[in-house]
This record gives structure tokens, sequence and C-alpha cells, in this order.
């Protein structure tokens, strides 16, 4: 029997037996509890929709499904009556997004993370808002979505599951917690975040993006939430900004092979690869505004590595990820020549490199390869970076000094804080210097290496 495949006809009779019966003996008969998420609205009247989808089948298809056999929810019999061209109206409301959530969780952090009262203004701004939000159809709604009761309580949600709380938390989610660490973790980010989507909103921008496309969600996660990521999406797609970025790097002599992998279409496919390739927004979703796209945020990569990149927060950049890449081609290489030829490649450091001596100064160099002409000795500085991020260290006799990894892994947090200590130290003899404030790794290396003044 083909579940879902019922006619107008037969959902009909479904309601008429259910009306000579009434909804107690309907419902015993056929096994059928109450409907908790769904109602099917017929001529005013309230029906059970799982109850009359399921003995609909009945009419169609000579027997009702059983109750096990399949779900009440959007996916089945709310689906399924939507397209016999029937009314469906939710029982109860959908679960918060974690878009909704961030926008809670700014307002509780705002407030010194404590919940707001039901007739606080910003409590009423905030629920507006959410009314606004294209995540949840209109009919999984129902008169109470996010409304001033449900918008405070979250509210409480939040700030009762703060670490500094200490009496009994409210019922909220796993996602609230997890919004909540994020807050906590990246504070700046996040408000970033929260404000790109209220903005969005407001302007209009973010209220009708195309939310489901067909793919798999678990294909990308952003701790940003649905909209920016949607947005982001939809940049990448652009083909007007595809052909641009392909003609600019063509242009200047490159060639149409992924930054991350090295793939190249056209060699591997022939003619049907020819000019094609994906493109990479690389600005993060929380510096990603709705200004122009510039070509030098996009990046050339293939389609296997643009899913890698976006399956799991925080998003490697296309160089990260060719860093791992490389190492993993090497050590699954099994000619030994070969592996020490990769395993060299790996271990060249990538420029710009900063090194940091043991008083915190630091040091730029623009090509590592004159470290042995600039470099007197091993120990002649304490920490050092190349332009990933990555730790290198100075090996070799005086007069022979070279540069190689400490590890593959970029260590963010520290060089941050090298770059900060010397910006606070010995930069303050030029009040106009302050420190870069990219988010992205590679690129505040490259803007620290730009406003390096040699002491």
């Amino acid at each position: 029997m083909p579940k879902g495949a019922i006619t107008k006809v037969a959902v009909l009779k479904a309601i008429a037996e259910y009306d000579a019966l009434g909804r107690s003996e309907f419902l015993a008969k056929y096994r059928f509890n109450e409907a908790r998420s769904y109602l099917l609205m017929h001529k005013g009247r309230e029906y059970d929709s799982k109850a009359i989808a399921g003995v609909a089948h009945k009419w169609d298809h000579g027997r009702a499904l059983l109750p096990e056999e399949f779900s009440g929810g959007k996916d089945h019999a709310a689906a399924w009556l939507k397209r016999a061209g029937f009314e469906v109206k939710a029982v109860k409301n959908p679960d918060w997004a974690r878009d909704e959530i961030i926008l809670a969780c700014d307002l509780v952090m705002a407030n010194g993370w404590r919940g707001l009262a039901v007739n606080d203004p910003r409590v009423n701004e905030l629920s507006g808002l959410l009314q606004l939000m294209p995540i949840h159809a209109e009919a999984d709604r129902n008169e109470k979505f996010r409304n001033l009761n449900g918008v405070a309580r979250k509210t409480f949600d939040i700030s009762t599951r703060h670490p500094d709380y200490q009496g009994k938390p409210t019922n909220g989610g796993a996602l609230d917690i997890q919004v909540l660490h994020e807050f906590l973790a990246r504070p700046a980010e996040m408000t970033e975040v929260a404000q790109l989507i209220r903005q969005g909103i407001n302007v209009g921008d973010l209220q009708a993006l195309p939310l489901d496309d067909g793919e798999d969600p678990d294909d990308y996660s952003a701790p940003e939430g649905r909209l920016l990521m949607s947005r982001h999406k939809r940049r990448e797609r652009n083909k007007g900004l595809r052909k641009k970025k392909i003609a600019a790097v063509l242009k200047q002599g490159g060639t149409l092979t992924c930054e991350a992998c090295g793939f190249h279409f056209e060699r591997v496919y022939g003619d049907r690869g020819s000019g094609y390739i994906e493109c990479h927004h690389v600005v993060p979703l929380h510096q990603a505004g709705e200004g122009r796209t510039k070509l030098s945020d996009l990046a050339l990569i293939c389609a296997n590595c643009h899913r890698m990149i976006h399956r799991r927060a925080p998003w490697p950049t296309p160089g990260e990820l060719r860093i791992t890449v490389e190492f993993r081609r090497a050590s699954s290489l099994n000619d030994p020549d070969s592996i020490t030829q990769q395993q060299s490649s790996i271990t060249l450091p990538a420029d710009p490199v900063l090194l940091f001596d043991e008083d915190g100064r630091m040091f730029i160099l623009h090509d590592s390869a004159l470290a042995e002409d600039l470099i007197e000795s091993e120990d002649e500085f304490r920490e050092g970076y190349d332009g990933y991020g990555r730790p290198v260290r100075a090996q070799g006799d005086p007069g022979h000094v070279t540069l190689e990894l400490v590890a593959t892994e970029a260590q963010d947090s520290e060089l941050r804080a090298h770059v900060q200590l010397y910006y606070s130290v010995f930069a303050t003899r030029h009040p106009t210097r302050i420190p870069p404030q990219e988010t992205d790794l590679a690129a505040f290396i490259r803007a620290v290496a730009e406003d390096w003044v040699e002491e």
C-alpha cells in the first residue's frame, strides 16, 4: 500500500465516519490517540489529523493504516492532508530554532544575564521580530506563536542556565545551553551574529530566504544559524560572481584548480569539466553583512572540499584544509621517497612568519627562506608562527638556521595573545597603531605583517 496516496474523496469519507461515530468511538475503533501536533480543519470543525489520514487509506487502498505505521507530523499525516487540499493547523508551536535562540540569548546577555519580564519593551520587540522570521511555516504556528509569555519564558530558560546562576533552572532545552556557551566563549562574534540576523529581518533581506533547498542539513554546520547560512549559500551560488571570479583568475594567469586539494576539473573530465569550479565565500558568517561581495572574498574550490569546509564548525579556510589534505596524502603513501618529499613540503612554513623573542618583541619574515641569513641562532626566538598560524621553530647551527613546522594545527589563541602583548608593550610609541581585528587567522597574520614596523 502506498502510504500517503489518499484522495480528497477518501478523506471526506473518513470525516463522515468520524462525525457519525463521534470522536471517542472513532479513535477507539482504529486505535488512534488524540492528535498532539496537528488538527484537520473542515467546515469550522477540528479533527484528529493522524486518525483521519490513516482511515482515509481504507477507502483508497482497502484498509486503514495502523497508528504505528506512520506519524502525525508534518512529514506524514499533515503533509498528506495538505496535499489533498485540506487545511491543517498546529496544536503546539514548533521548537525554538538556533537563530531564534541567538536573538534571545543576545537580549539576555545585554540584560546582565538576567531574564526579562513579559512587560519589558524589549520582549515585545523581539516577539514581533521572531514572527517575521521565515524559519517556521505559517501552518506550523498557532495563535500563541512566540507571544510575549513565550519569549519572556525563553529568556529565563537561558539565564537560569548561566554558570553563575545559583537557583533551579527552568525548562530549557539542550540547544539553549549550547547557544549560551557559544555566547560565553565568543561574546563579540555571537553579538555580531545577532546584529546581522536582526538587521536582515528588519530590512527584509532575511525574511524570504529559501531555507529548504533539498540538501541534507547534516552536510552544513553553522553556529550562526540557518538564515545567515542560507545567505552565505546564495552568495556562493551567484552565477555572475562565479563567472567574474573565474575570469579574474584566468586573466592573472592562474588556473581553475581547487585551492584546498589541487583538483582540476578539465584535467580529469576533459571538455566536460572545462571552465568549471565552485566558489566558497571565505568571509566568516558573523562578519558577512549585506554589503557588496568582493572577488577577493571568494575562493575557487572543488565540490568535495566545499562540503568538507561546511560540514563542521568552525569552518577551516581553504589554506587550512589544504594542510590537512597534504598531511593525509603524505601519511597514506607507501613509497618512502614520496613520503619524504610530501613531508618536506608540509614542514615548510607558509609566509609570512611571525617570530617573538623572550621579551615579547615581534619580528616578521616575509620570506622564510631568508631565515639562514637573518636568524643568528636557533634560540634567538622563543615562539614563532607561520602564515597559517602553525607553530614553527628555528633549528641548525649559527649561520645555517632554518625554520620548520612544529605541528600542523593552527594555534589561534596563542598567536593572538603574543600579538596583543606586542602591541600593548612595544607598539605604544606609535599611538595610531592598534592590533588588527580580522577574525580569519590567515587574514589576521597578513594584516599584522603589513602593519609591523621594525624597531
